[in-house]
């Protein structure tokens, strides 16, 4: 699948694109996947199955399910691919410099596998301390960032390494 997967105005995902590109693309139709129960999110075959295939897969109606996300809040504004969330402090170019507490290497692990080693590692950093996290999957930078909004600590954004990705959290409580 390419990255051109969308329509002529690459404004829409369609049936052909690929579940990873409409979830980097509009991080908002991850709710849609959620909503449907599905395990996409953060799944090591996102990038090569299409929202037609994974629609087929859940017995979705593929027609409605497209129709739900084009329908998600920013799906007709397509985001450009960047290493900040609008909510983050530091610029990219700062995270490379951030001096980590604890690494976690999750590179060989499957999902849910570098959230659980997250979870397991933040405990071993101290409050207002850098976790660390490497992973082989881009869709980790987004699972984290959910998760830490969740618990409570600060997602600071991820440096891509080209093989892995390298994802920053701060521990606030």
């Amino acid at each position: 699948m390419t990255d051109d997967a969308h329509d002529a105005n690459n404004t829409r995902p369609t049936l052909e694109t690929t579940v990873s590109e409409v979830m980097r693309a509009w991080p908002e139709t991850v709710e849609v996947f959620i909503h449907h129960r599905m395990a996409c999110v953060g799944c090591a075959m996102a990038p090569f199955c299409t929202v037609g295939e994974a629609a087929l897969a859940y017995q979705i109606d593929q027609q409605a399910f497209l129709r739900e996300l084009e329908q998600a809040p920013a799906v007709t504004t397509p985001a450009t691919t960047h290493h900040r969330r609008p909510e983050m402090t530091p610029e990219p170019s700062d995270l490379s410099d951030i001096q980590s507490d604890a690494v976690v290497d999750a590179r060989g692990s499957a999902c849910p596998g570098p959230l659980l080693e997250a979870k397991k590692g933040i405990g071993n950093v101290s409050v207002g301390g850098v976790l660390e996290v490497w992973s082989g999957s881009n869709e980790t930078a987004d699972n984290l960032a959910r998760w830490c909004k969740k618990t409570g600590n600060e997602y600071l954004g991820f440096v891509d390494e080209g093989a892995y990705v390298r994802v920053f959290v701060r521990r606030q409580k």
